[in-house]
Formats: C-alpha cells, sequence, structure tokens
C-alpha cells in the first residue's frame, strides 16, 4: 500500500489459494502489444528511471523480464503468467496449478506447431483445423489450462483476443 498525501492509495493485487494477480496502474505505452511483452520488446516509460537501475545493476538486460518471468514459471511446472491490460491498468497472474502432463491429441500437435508468434484467433483455429468455432474454442482453452498457450485479450469478448503458445520456438 502506498500512500498519497493524507489517504492510502491500494492497488488492486492479491495473493489467492490459487494464483497471485499484479497489477500496475496504466495501460501499455502507445504502439506496445502484449504479445510485444512475450517477444521481448521492451519500452521505456521514464528513460532516467531505467538508466539509474540500469547503472546500480538493478537491469540485467532490456526486454528480457517478460520471457524469464515464463521460462522460471515453466522450469517450476506451473503455467506461465497471463498479462492483460483491464481497466486502466496492468495485470499479471501467475497460477499456482501444476501444468498437466497428458498426451497431446494430433489436433493439438497441430494448433501448436502453426501458432506463430503473433497467435491466431479462434476463428483461426477453427479454419486451420476444419472444425466448429465451438471446438476450437474447447481445444484452446484445454491447452491455456495446460500452460502451452496463453490468452491475449482485454476480456472474454475482445474481438481480438488472440491465443500464443508458450513454447520456445523451434
Amino acid at each position: 500500500m502506498r500512500t498519497t498525501g493524507n489517504r492510502a492509495l491500494r492497488l488492486p493485487s492479491g495473493v489467492y489459494p490459487d494464483r497471485i494477480e499484479i497489477e500496475n496502474p496504466g495501460m501499455l505505452l502507445p504502439g506496445l502489444t502484449i504479445p510485444d511483452l512475450f517477444a521481448g520488446t521492451s519500452r521505456l516509460r521514464n528513460r532516467m528511471i531505467g538508466r539509474i537501475f540500469a547503472e546500480l545493476g538493478y537491469i540485467e538486460q532490456w526486454g528480457s523480464g517478460v520471457r524469464r518471468m515464463v521460462d522460471e514459471c515453466t522450469k517450476a511446472g506451473n503455467h506461465p503468467p497471463v498479462i492483460e491490460e483491464v481497466a486502466g491498468r496492468v495485470r499479471v497472474t501467475f497460477a499456482f496449478g501444476q501444468v498437466g502432463s497428458q498426451e497431446l491429441t494430433p489436433r493439438d500437435r497441430e494448433l501448436l506447431a502453426r501458432l506463430g508468434a503473433d497467435g491466431m484467433t479462434s476463428a483461426m483455429a477453427a479454419t486451420l483445423l476444419g472444425v466448429s468455432d465451438r471446438t476450437a474454442r474447447k481445444t484452446l482453452a484445454a491447452l491455456v489450462d495446460r500452460g502451452l498457450v496463453v490468452v491475449i485479450g482485454s476480456s472474454p469478448n475482445d474481438p481480438h483476443r488472440r491465443y500464443v503458445t508458450t513454447l520456445p520456438s523451434t
């Protein structure tokens, strides 16, 4: 909790039995997208603070933070973090559930092989797999639950909602 003047400012972050949510006020900088973050793109909001942190050794490499978070979650057997813009804030959610070890179906393998850096919508997945939109959404949801895919979008009704793999590209 931070204080501003005489009153406390409570940031809506929290620790829950199944996850940790960290929220930061403000949206991403213009032109920066959530897929950009997963790809390692970095833009400084305050160059002076960035320079000072780099000189003090608090920053190892620009743009490596999200990739390192994904790698650490994967090494621990947990789902990768979910990053979303919600009501003027950026939220990062770390889920505690272990990634499932079930075998991948041929449909899962096909989808994972085709998910590129830009990801795809559920409609694109349905066309690719030759299945209904509902079947594609269920397939993608199962991959999200297993931590193999992350959802990028501001809400379940976001028309630009995309699915991106968390697996390293080969």
